[in-house]
């Protein structure tokens, strides 16, 4: 897909309640998905935003309580949920410094841990999709939470959080009925979320899911059949 063209895109950002969000409007007639990345970051969201523009999504990047530019700390179970409430009310654009409208969003889109945020938070949403979801915590993910800490102040633990107690508790409480409206895609080339980690809850949990041959990347996901998978399953 090197040197393909996408279609503009209207950019505008902003703190809504605590969680700092980046939209990317490609068209009012588009659909509203929000978009929750795997830690530290999303890569190359922008590039990100123009693949799902392609199935007509307008994307919103959401970034949790307490890291980059969020408020408070990392990681408060109930913020989307609170996020939601914001809905068709107003924040002030960073760019612009003009007040805009938030968006409704029946759609949610989640890479790596954000997929696991998505799953857990599927009830809010019509459909959700998750990329890489992990769903057991594995010993090697202890130096994300180093590398986290060290990245100065883009993310903010309780002194006594975490990172396997965050994913402990999300994994609580995610069941069969979180994957009822969810599609799961999965990299068989994975080697940071494994897809044999996750074989055994997806057969038990009678999940919806789409391997492909594709490393965890959230690009790589979302090319070719895998992109053309979301917009069936999507369905609008």
């Amino acid at each position: 897909m090197g040197g393909e063209k996408y279609i503009d895109f209207k950019l505008t950002a902003g703190v809504v309640g605590k969680n700092f969000i980046i939209n990317y409007n490609f068209s009012p007639d588009f659909k509203n998905a929000l978009i929750f990345p795997g830690l530290p970051y999303l890569p190359c969201k922008k590039k990100v935003a123009q693949l799902l523009s392609k199935i007509g999504i307008n994307s919103t990047l959401f970034s949790y309580q307490g890291s980059w530019a969020s408020f408070g700390r990392f990681f408060n179970k109930e913020e989307v949920r609170e996020f939601l409430s914001f809905q068709g009310k107003s924040f002030k654009d960073m760019f612009s410094l003009q007040p805009i409208e938030l968006q409704s969003f029946d759609y949610a889109i989640g890479f790596s841990f954000g997929g696991l945020v998505a799953l857990y938070n599927s009830k809010l949403f019509k459909k959700v999709v998750a990329f890489a979801p992990p769903l057991t915590f594995r010993e090697d993910y202890e130096e994300v939470e180093r590398s986290l800490l060290e990245g100065g102040n883009s993310f903010r633990f309780e002194s006594s959080e975490k990172l396997r107690k965050i994913f402990e508790e999300l994994l609580r409480e995610v069941d069969e009925k979180n994957f009822e409206n969810a599609l799961i895609v999965h990299g068989t080339l994975d080697d940071i979320v494994p897809l044999k980690d996750n074989e055994e809850l997806y057969s038990r949990f009678n999940a919806n899911v789409f391997r492909i041959k594709a490393p965890h990347y959230p690009s790589s996901l979302l090319m070719g059949l895998s992109l053309d998978k979301v917009k069936e399953f999507l369905d609008f």
